[in-house]
């Protein structure tokens, strides 16, 4: 696991390469985006964590996930969910996996 910090300067910057080449790989060939969704909520029924699906040219899914909530990690389960009314399928395999900030 890779983890970057950076200034403040620089923020905006390392965001977008990150974007730009580990989440999506910029010049890869189409990217199909997917909706994507979290249930994780603070007491309010914010929405803590933001998720954004990707499946890259490869054929490999690739998932940002955002949190929004400063002061505490999260824990996540991974579903797929194709639409189809079949249950859900579950990740399984390797994964790599990159933090940006704290």
């Amino acid at each position: 696991m890779r983890s970057w910090r950076f200034p403040n300067a620089g923020r905006k910057y390392f965001a977008s390469r990150i974007i730009n080449l580990e989440w999506v790989k910029h010049g890869a060939g189409t990217h199909r985006i997917s909706p994507a969704f979290s249930d994780v909520t603070d007491d309010a029924g914010h929405t803590l964590i933001t998720v954004y699906g990707a499946k890259r040219p490869d054929g490999k899914w690739s998932l940002m996930l955002i949190n929004k909530d400063p002061s505490n990690a999260h824990e996540v389960k991974i579903e797929f969910d194709d639409g189809s009314g079949s249950p859900a399928r579950r990740f399984a395999g390797t994964i790599t996996t990159l933090t940006f900030g704290a």
